[in-house]
């Protein structure tokens, strides 16, 4: 069963037939509510039609949790996105153009590139292997924010099973995995942004009596946060419990069950032999490289990512204007934070990362799009007295970050 809206709908016989694939109704089954997936991801649709075609599978005088817990309103959230249509009127518009396809097929030319000789390191000496393993480290970052993220929302393609590949594929490669990167980042993190419900709630927060070097340390060199992130799926597929290496002594659990469950699904349900394979290759490659500039590819990625992720929902700015109301849009904007946004070339090389906000209110946005839409929902939330949340610099934003260390979050 399926809640949205608060109501129970059986959607067993539409799974077939849905335009966006099966893969995420399949995923979203019995997994409580749905809506803001359904609401964010069908903005850019008919979604009149849609919501009057989805009744049909509602399931009459059903009694439901979903209904007593149910809360959100998305009436400014229609509002935001009837401004936005004006300039992308419909999902093929939002979608990236030919030019930035070949832009990243660039990066991806360059990154094998780059592997084959480091691969090739005897023929080099060690400086060059080292500053070889530091290149691909960052050609393989700019994969991660912009293949394993924007295909995991959809954004990378207008077919649905493309992106479903693409994120099966990018994933598998970083040693990540695309299903519990589902229910960890689009499912939760997207629809409860700054609940205790959303996985990332925890990542920062029982840092207060940590100095702010032996914070850098663990996040940027060992283990690091992209490293973290490997073993945290590894080890949450067996616990089906996503706030296993964040919640530290606080209480994850109700009545025995986790606060934020990955579903029971089996071990071959997340970690397919696709899956398998790739990630068996990338660790055979890996293993061929001489063990410096192995860690220094490593320390680079944990560096790129911590140094991209931490002022996306962490800031003391989005602290102090945290909101876990009802009005939906305004949970995304008050609790999330642009960066550097006048760097293009920031942008590009991150997959947008730094246009947080804009992100969390349209997943299934390419991210190439974000420049043009950004002045759009500043104007927006002038109108409405939602405060938007953009640093200039990026050491702005790291200090901003780290004044947040030293504060809980609500």
């Amino acid at each position: 069963m399926w809640s949205i809206y608060g109501n129970t709908y059986d959607l067993t016989s539409f799974i077939p037939h849905h335009p966006g694939g099966k893969e995420i109704l399949e995923n979203t089954r019995n997994m409580g509510d749905c809506t803001a997936l359904f609401e964010s991801y069908h903005a850019f649709s008919d979604f009149p039609q849609i919501r009057q075609s989805l009744e049909k599978y509602k399931i009459q005088n059903h009694l439901t949790e979903g209904k007593k817990d149910y809360c959100h309103d998305f009436t400014t959230y229609h509002e935001l996105v009837d401004r936005i249509k004006l300039v992308f009127p419909d999902r093929p518009s939002i979608k990236p153009s030919s030019f930035w396809y070949t832009l990243v097929s660039g990066l991806g030319i360059a990154y094998v590139f780059i592997l084959y000789h480091l691969l090739s390191y005897e023929l080099y000496g060690f400086w060059t292997t080292l500053y070889l393993s530091g290149v691909m480290g960052l050609l393989e970052s700019t994969i991660l924010f912009n293949i394993v993220h924007d295909s995991s929302h959809y954004a990378f393609f207008l077919d649905s099973k493309k992106n479903n590949v693409a994120s099966t594929l990018s994933n598998s490669w970083i040693l990540w995995n695309h299903t519990v990167w589902f229910f960890h980042h689009i499912f939760y993190h997207h629809s409860f942004t700054g609940n205790f419900i959303d996985p990332d709630h925890n990542i920062f927060n029982n840092l207060r009596n940590v100095p702010s070097w032996m914070v850098n340390f663990f996040y940027m060199v060992f283990p690091g946060q992209y490293v973290t992130q490997i073993i945290w799926y590894g080890v949450s597929v067996f616990t089906h419990d996503l706030y296993t290496f964040f919640s530290f002594n606080d209480n994850r659990q109700v009545n025995g069950e986790p606060i934020v469950p990955l579903p029971s699904r089996g071990f071959s349900y997340f970690y397919d032999p696709w899956s398998l394979s790739i990630m068996s290759i990338k660790i055979v490659l890996l293993s061929r490289i001489p063990i410096v500039p192995l860690l220094f590819y490593f320390i680079v990625v944990n560096v790129l990512y911590y140094g991209n992720v931490f002022g996306n929902h962490d800031l003391y700015s989005t602290l102090e204007n945290f909101y876990d109301g009802p009005d939906w849009a305004k949970r995304q904007i008050c609790n999330s934070g642009n960066f550097m946004n006048s760097s293009v070339i920031w942008s590009f090389l991150f997959g947008g990362i730094n246009y947080q906000i804009e992100h969390h209110l349209f997943p299934n946005m390419n991210n190439s799009h974000y420049r043009t839409i950004a002045p759009l929902v500043q104007q927006f939330c002038l109108e409405k007295n939602i405060p938007y949340i953009h640093k200039n610099t990026w050491l702005e934003t790291y200090s901003d970050f780290i004044k947040r260390t030293k504060h809980r979050k609500h």
